[in-house]
């Protein structure tokens, strides 16, 4: 009896890696479209409008909004981006992707919510928060979703942080006017 539950066991954990391994088949299909869809774009506001209609679609995102530094007015209207300015303040309020320099998944406080989503703060229920460049130098990638458990502190960032390497060299190709 103890060799069949044992054995019952084994079977159960082996089916739950499968479990994973297909979800992380079809992660990884829907990142490399994603990708492909990103490298398409011409110009800054197209990559934009590209990462905002993959992760709304592909990755039922509610809300996406990227934070770039050194931003002008115009830049900000024609893209729709948000500036950012890294300063002691921001480093306190965002200390995971500014100072750790890793991805920030799960419920914010109302300061960082009100900071990264602006009107759409009360919404967002979780979200997830990806420094561009080291120390969140090249800006941040912030996705929110209105599902309390979309985005949560013990989930995998391996995928976000790949993102967030991907958007920098392509942000940086595309910034020039």
């Amino acid at each position: 009896q103890i060799l069949r539950d044992q054995n019952h066991d084994l079977k159960q954990r082996l089916l739950e890696l499968v479990d994973v391994a297909r979800d992380n088949d079809r992660l990884n299909e829907r990142l490399h479209h994603l990708t492909l869809e990103l490298v398409r774009a011409g110009s800054l506001t197209e990559l934009i409008d590209n990462l905002e209609h993959q992760l709304r679609n592909e990755f039922m995102a509610d809300a996406i909004i990227l934070h770039l530094p050194g931003l002008d007015g115009s830049r900000q209207r024609e893209t729709g981006a948000q500036p950012l300015v890294i300063d002691d303040h921001l480093r306190e309020l965002l200390p995971t992707p500014l100072t750790e320099n890793k991805p920030q998944c799960g419920r914010l406080k109302e300061a960082q919510a009100e900071f990264l989503f602006g009107e759409q703060a009360a919404a967002i229920e979780s979200s997830a928060v990806v420094p561009l460049g080291e120390n969140a130098s090249c800006g941040l990638l912030t996705i929110g979703s209105r599902e309390v458990n979309r985005f949560n502190p013990c989930m995998g960032t391996v995928f976000l942080m790949h993102l967030g390497e991907l958007l920098v060299r392509l942000v940086e190709s595309k910034s020039t006017p």
